[in-house]
């Protein structure tokens, strides 16, 4: 028999991962008009007991199967990203996000899905070292496959092939647009979807690399606990993904190609090859040694007066891991009697197709799609079937594969 404190476990990470507080759920269980969140602390700290008409109001209101709180503990490890205490990002955004990782570690395990194992090298020279960096940067692009000189095509896909699971970020996060961790050693990713404000294609591939960055750089590392240790290891990041994105030697050779002159233009065509923003370009060349402090100074003012600290020109163009989805695809098709993987995968682990489905979603982000949303408004119908045998009625939610 599953304990309380094991139901009241998946109880509150369910509910982090909905993005949903306390009271919210007591008001769906409950459907009193005046929130309380006793009973909801009560139950995700094993201290109320929990029979089957309460189990089945639960599994409504978090939309899953009352197997699936039953399940017990899924005893996962997990570091926590490189934020600053929260300083950096809301503190309830990222609880958020972590739990609706660990949801998809399990279900990735419950389903057996064929991973591709962790391939990213771990750093052990000397942090400080924007060279070593950069040799670190050239490591691991040979893990991801890519070609010395090569451009990364699909930065998203270079770090599937490395193992990583990618995951769309829908809530915002403070002023990162990423954020990275492991779960009993498989690197998780969260990268910004495109928003009705629109986060552009080089913005996108910036964060993954980024991320990747955290992950081979600062593995042994805890998250930062000052302002400055966060801005050290934010810059070590960004020295990685720039390298990553644009190694030293044919981002030089191009840029000579083009006249040798960093210019708008110039930087405008390289960021055509190279899929990095303008801005990023002109760090780049910093780091390189070819511009001086009072040059990039000179570029950013141009960049501001010309309008492109919003809107670069040169768009590129949004990219999507591909793992995830193939994985549930292959798992689909064990199972021919079921159209959609997104409802093979829901039906099995006893979750919401909406739950499952916003992990391969990458299509731009609304206003609706923030959190999951508490059902039925509030209040929890029952069927009488479901009143006889104890078991709640989740409410189907269609979702449109993408």
């Amino acid at each position: 028999m599953t304990s309380p404190a094991a139901i009241g476990e998946r109880v509150r990470v369910l509910r982090l991962a909905a993005n949903i507080s306390q009271s919210e759920l007591a008001r769906a269980i409950t459907g009193r008009d005046v929130p309380s969140n006793k009973l909801v602390s009560q139950i995700e700290n094993g201290r109320h007991p929990i029979d089957d008409d309460l189990l089945s109001t639960l599994a409504i209101g978090l939309q899953c199967t009352p197997e699936f709180l039953l399940r017990g503990r899924h005893d996962a490890v997990s570091t926590r990203p490189w934020l600053r205490a929260y300083a950096d990002a809301n503190a309830k955004t990222v609880d958020s996000v972590m739990a609706d990782d660990l949801i998809a570690h399990e279900v990735i395990t419950t389903l057996q899905l064929k991973r591709i194992p962790d391939q990213i090298p771990l750093f052990h020279d000397d942090l400080n070292d924007g060279d070593a960096i950069e040799r670190f940067a050239d490591e691991v692009r040979v893990a991801a496959d890519i070609a010395p000189d090569a451009v990364v095509g699909n930065a998203m896909r270079a770090a599937d092939r490395l193992g990583c699971v990618v995951l769309p970020l829908v809530s915002e996060l403070g002023r990162h647009l990423g954020m990275s961790h492991r779960i009993d050693g498989v690197p998780f990713v969260r990268v910004s979807r495109p928003g009705e404000g629109g986060v552009p294609g080089d913005r996108q591939r910036f964060t993954i690399a980024h991320e990747i960055g955290h992950l081979g750089l600062h593995s042994h590392m805890p998250p930062p606990a000052t302002a400055a240790d966060a801005q050290r290891i934010e810059r070590q990041a960004h020295r990685f993904a720039s390298a990553f994105l644009a190694p030293a030697q044919p981002l030089i050779e191009d840029w000579e190609r083009l006249g040798g002159r960093v210019t708008l233009s110039t930087l405008a065509e390289l960021k055509a090859t190279w899929g990095i923003a303008i801005k990023a370009l002109v760090v780049r060349f910093q780091q390189l040694g070819i511009i001086d402090a009072d040059q990039a100074t000179s570029l950013y003012k141009q960049i501001s007066k010309r309008g492109w600290n919003k809107h670069e020109p040169v768009p590129t163009t949004n990219e999507e891991p591909i793992w995830l989805q193939r994985a549930l695809d292959r798992r689909a098709r064990t199972e021919p009697a079921i159209e959609e993987a997104v409802t093979i995968a829901a039906r099995v682990v006893g979750l919401s197709e909406r739950m499952v489905s916003r992990w391969i979603d990458w299509s731009s982000v609304s206003s609706e799609d923030v959190a999951l949303p508490i059902p039925l408004e509030g209040r929890i119908r029952r069927t009488p079937s479901s009143r006889r045998e104890g078991h709640g009625e989740v409410t189907p939610i269609s979702s449109r594969r993408r």
